[in-house]
């Protein structure tokens, strides 16, 4: 899989609709491209918008046929309205050049986790490298190193170890432990920077405002209140409450007034 890293070279590459709009002409076309690429209905129906008011009036203005029928002041007010059309849409396009770019490396920074978390998904234990551990009788047992040695317990008939039971459980243990381990979820409040940016729809903005944010206004209280306090869309706070927890400080116990010990003085 290809890691993609945002820098000045990919926010230009991802920046090249601009020059539909420089033409003054086909400036409709940038909006039609950025909106469903960022997922943004009202920038598409912005496109709509300038390509029958600008581009309309200038279809106008240029027909010889019409202008023969219609009269010179008509004319000259479409003409001031593709071109007045055309600055707006430029002005419009500049504005919303960095929200674009937000958004769409929250889309692409989405992809990436999905397919780093269906590589994790599949990774399993092998078998073979759980070790069994070897059980022999306690007359016979020879201590390998310092740590204690696992209780073995024997048949009260045939004087045996019971070794079946012993090695189902070590072997339920070690693969317990290394599904733990792999699974381990990301701590809201503790995680740094960094690693935020792993979740999915959270860009490197989103990332430092949420460290700046449970550094000035308190530590998250739920996944759904740091969903909330970023504004995180919906089908990510769904991805991101299934990977994350919460950790929350808790204060020492009190002691209440009746407890404690009584000294006869």
């Amino acid at each position: 899989m290809t890691v993609i890293t945002r820098d000045k070279k990919w926010e230009w590459k991802n920046s090249f609709w601009l020059l539909w709009v420089l033409t003054l002409f086909f400036g409709f076309i940038s909006f039609l491209w950025v909106g469903p690429r960022a997922k943004q209905m009202k920038w598409t129906l912005s496109g709509f918008a300038y390509l029958l008011i600008g581009f309309g009036s200038f279809l106008v203005a240029t027909d010889e046929g019409l202008q023969q029928i219609l009269s010179e002041t008509v004319m000259n007010f479409l003409t001031w309205v593709w071109f007045i059309t055309g600055i707006v849409c430029l002005i419009h396009a500049l504005v919303i050049r960095k929200d674009y770019l937000n958004r769409r490396w929250e889309i692409i920074s989405a992809q990436q986790f999905v397919e780093n978390n269906a590589a994790r998904e599949n990774f399993e234990v092998p078998a073979s490298s759980i070790q069994q551990p070897m059980i022999t009788p306690p007359s016979h047992a020879v201590p390998q190193s310092n740590q204690p040695q696992p209780e073995v317990r024997f048949c009260a008939k045939t004087g045996n170890p019971l070794q079946g039971e012993h090695s189902s459980a070590s072997t339920s243990q070690v693969k317990a432990q290394a599904q733990q381990q792999f699974k381990k979820k990301i701590d809201l409040n503790n995680a740094p920077e960094q690693e935020l940016t792993t979740l999915p729809g959270v860009s490197v903005v989103l990332a430092k405002r949420a460290v700046t944010l449970r550094e000035s206004n308190g530590k998250f209280t739920s996944t759904q209140d740091f969903c909330k306090r970023l504004g995180i869309m919906p089908h990510f706070a769904v991805q991101i409450e299934k990977i994350s927890t919460v950790s929350s400080s808790t204060m020492p116990p009190t002691p209440s007034p009746g407890t404690g010990r009584v000294v006869d003085i």
